[in-house]
């Protein structure tokens, strides 16, 4: 993140010290044998900065099949859609290459990287529009549907999305689940952001939005670290405990936690009262673990038969102090804590989703080191319960 401002020529600046600080010994002093590779960016909001600056670039030439990458960039952490790192149209040519490509908007951002500048991307966590979608099949299955099936004439139901109102992840999470409920043109009251929305207009919107402030303990995002096993409660817990009132003054906002509870209380009240049923299952979506869990706290007695889901996989949401909050939360994440065997081997279980990401991308660039035939490279991975093999990660 100290690459901020104008991060890919800040990075193909360092790249070039590097290469000329160790081209005189060592292997590197071999024409070609000098790689750079970097695991990051650290967000999505850097990430959509670096394509911004690359389509700002002159396009290099696109037939030359023996160059080699100026740097190669694992990113395990930045999951806005690549759509959204984009922004804006492709050329022509990068449109038909990736016209037929699974996931034609990567392809595209790996495209104009390459193009632009030589750097070659690869992306090691799943998107936040991969998660939605995801989430929407799982709620469905809990016979939460946001949408109307016309087959079964099942009646749809209304979600509650609770998110950070002060980061580019908190807010894209939201438009992002909009579309993959298909409810972006019926819930989106800013026309800027509705793009190429797909569908009809609905009657109702059946996901109704609603935000707090990063950092409601007033302490802010915290590293992971290993929890106290005194005697003393949490500041949340004491916070939160029966008949305790929370001042509405200082940096803590555990007060507007009540409002916020009574804001949606009020709208299921509503809803219920012109006989369009209730408010299913509520998410809460932001990068504050702590925070999650005190929206959590907040509002599951006051929606008792809701399914509540999230996004991101900790292991402090398995901790036994905050089981009576996070039992059955659903919850929708690019990886678990650890990978397959043959990819985890002695590594103990990470603590959480994006370390399992950024130790898979290390794998990654590891392997993309050895030669395309070297030894290294011809591991399997027959881990899975039918015998079949996971793919190596050049397949990616």
């Amino acid at each position: 993140q100290s690459t901020s401002g104008h991060p890919v020529a800040n990075l193909l600046r360092l790249r070039e010290q590097v290469r000329t600080s160790c081209a005189s010994t060592g292997p590197f002093a071999e024409a070609g044998a000098f790689e750079f590779k970097v695991l990051g960016p650290a967000s999505s909001q850097t990430l959509r900065t670096m394509a911004q600056e690359v389509k700002r670039l002159p396009a290099l030439p696109s037939d030359c099949p023996d160059c080699q990458p100026a740097i190669e960039l694992y990113s395990p952490f930045a999951t806005a859609p690549a759509k959204e790192m984009l922004s804006s149209a492709t050329p022509p040519e990068i449109d038909r290459v990736c016209r037929r490509a699974e996931d034609e908007w990567y392809c595209r951002l790996g495209q104009v990287f390459w193009r632009h500048a030589r750097i070659r991307f690869f992306r090691t966590t799943a998107s936040d529009d991969a998660l939605a979608h995801t989430l929407v099949d799982e709620l469905a299955r809990r016979e939460v549907r946001v949408t109307t099936d016309p087959t079964t004439a099942t009646t749809a139901h209304h979600v509650a999305l609770v998110s950070e109102w002060d980061t580019y992840y908190g807010r894209r999470l939201p438009a992002v689940f909009l579309r993959a409920s298909e409810q972006e043109r019926a819930c989106e009251n800013d026309a800027s952001e509705l793009g190429e929305a797909t569908g009809g207009a609905q009657a109702e919107c059946r996901v109704h939005r609603f935000s707090y402030l990063r950092g409601l303990d007033g302490e802010g995002p915290r590293p992971v670290r290993a929890e106290s096993s005194g005697g003393d409660k949490s500041l949340t817990d004491r916070l939160f405990r029966e008949g305790s009132t929370d001042p509405a003054e200082g940096v803590r906002q555990f007060d507007y936690l009540r409002r916020l509870a009574g804001q949606i209380e009020a709208q299921n009240d509503r809803l219920r009262a012109l006989g369009e049923g209730e408010i299913g299952a509520i998410g809460v979506l932001g990068s504050d673990l702590y925070d999650k869990i005190a929206v959590l706290r907040a509002l599951r007695p006051a929606f008792p038969r809701a399914v509540f889901f999230t996004t991101d996989l900790d292991a402090r949401l398995l901790a036994t102090e905050h089981l009576d909050w996070t039992r059955n939360l659903v919850v929708a994440s690019g990886f678990g804590l650890q990978l397959a065997p043959c990819l985890q081997k002695d590594i103990p279980p990470f603590r959480a989703t994006y370390q399992t990401a950024a130790f898979f991308g290390s794998r990654l660039a590891l392997f993309n080191a050895f030669p395309k035939f070297d030894r290294f490279r011809a591991d399997r991975c027959p881990d899975r319960a039918d015998g079949s093999v996971v793919p190596t990660p050049e397949a990616l």
